[in-house]
């Protein structure tokens, strides 16, 4: 796994898991229909603790962004310019993300976006392109 991927954890699991397969996974809870992310143990909205999967349309907004003229760390080098936006997506959560295969000019806050995956070792990656 890439050194600049997060580790796979007991609360992130079906996010990856669901990734592995290029489905965007979240838990929605079964009281009151709230897409809890990050996960957690009870709903932030209600506290219900009982919680079923969904899976994201992979469509949203942009929410805010930078680009990236010098790199992060030493590894981005080869990556510059990038962008690195948030992108809230149309059930709700909001994802750090990339930005890809978008002329910069294209790229602003409420753009709307939809999800592209790219490989990265044992994971594809959400990234993001602006639709016109």
């Amino acid at each position: 796994m890439n050194s600049f991927m997060p580790l796979p954890g007991a609360d992130t699991k079906t996010f990856y898991n669901g990734c592995k397969d290029t489905k965007l996974l979240f838990h929605k809870c079964r009281k009151c229909g709230n897409i809890i992310w990050p996960f957690s143990i009870a709903c932030p909205e209600c506290l219900n603790t009982e919680t079923e999967l969904t899976e994201s349309k992979g469509r949203g907004k942009i929410y805010t962004y930078t680009i990236f003229n010098v790199p992060f760390h030493k590894g981005f080098k080869d990556k510059i310019p990038y962008v690195v936006a948030i992108v809230k997506l149309s059930e709700g959560p909001k994802l750090v993300t990339n930005i890809v295969n978008t002329p910069f000019e294209l790229i602003k806050c409420d753009s709307p976006v939809k999800i592209v995956w790219q490989k990265s070792s044992d994971y594809f990656i959400p990234v993001f392109y602006v639709i016109q």
